[in-house]
């Protein structure tokens, strides 16, 4: 999931208008480097790192995160892992959003990946739990915001981008249950990026001159899409075997 922000100098609204320069972190592979592809079919100047120079920021995408590629109860978990694991996808997130690329710039939008609901994950806790913090975040900075002087020119908003096949998701792939949900309810990095930007770059642009715009969720997975996907595999044998064997 990912969180944007709209800023606004004065008591008018300011104009965001395509084409956007976009700043991915994590943008050298899985649903960043996707992500990054389709920003730029779009017409988008994209960067995979906060020193390259674009001049204004109109997004910028915190897509860095880890689960330290290992699935396991916690207690099996080394402290490293943990300490990697909090450090890529929480601290690092707080970090970009105090980015100087941020604070001195007149607008901005910052995307924060979440997690889907903060439901039970086993065998990744720390990811889960690292993800969920992120939503925290993103309501405590909306908060803040509220009181600060840039009070109606900055929006938080999340999303989810759901189960994707990176290397982090098929690295727990190593049992029966996690490969029919990773089957059933997975989808490759092009799939949802071609579906998340076009949302958020309506959402940037839909936010353009309106004063302290609503945060918004925006998802791929979708509980009822979830649900149907799992009900069609039940009865109808669809998606088996769709990314990795079964049996």
């Amino acid at each position: 999931m990912f969180t944007s922000v709209y800023m606004f100098p004065g008591q008018q609204g300011y104009l965001i208008k395509p084409p956007f320069n976009v700043v991915i972190t994590g943008g050298t592979k899985g649903v960043g480097k996707a992500l990054a592809s389709e920003f730029l079919a779009a017409g988008d100047s994209v960067a995979l790192c906060a020193r390259s120079e674009l001049g204004r920021v109109d997004m910028w995408i915190n897509n860095a995160g880890t689960n330290a590629y290992r699935f396991g109860a916690l207690e099996d978990q080394p402290p490293e892992d943990l300490e990697a694991i909090l450090t890529t996808n929480v601290l690092g997130a707080m970090l970009g959003c105090r980015a100087p690329e941020l604070v001195t710039v007149s607008e901005s939008n910052i995307i924060l990946p979440t997690g889907a609901d903060g439901g039970a994950t086993p065998r990744f806790a720390a990811y889960g739990a690292s993800k969920r913090a992120l939503s925290q975040l993103g309501k405590s900075l909306n908060a803040e915001l509220r009181g600060s002087p840039r009070r109606g020119r900055i929006t938080v908003h999340t999303m989810s981008p759901g189960m994707v096949t990176t290397e982090l998701l098929m690295a727990g792939a190593d049992t029966r249950v996690a490969r029919f949900f990773i089957n059933v309810l997975a989808e490759t990095p092009e799939t949802v990026a071609a579906n998340l930007v076009p949302r958020l770059r309506q959402v940037v642009e839909g936010s353009r001159g309106v004063l302290g715009s609503r945060p918004q969720y925006i998802r791929y997975l979708t509980k009822p899409k979830a649900y149907g996907q799992i009900l069609m595999r039940l009865l109808a044998k669809q998606r088996k075997n769709k990314f990795v064997e079964e049996e």
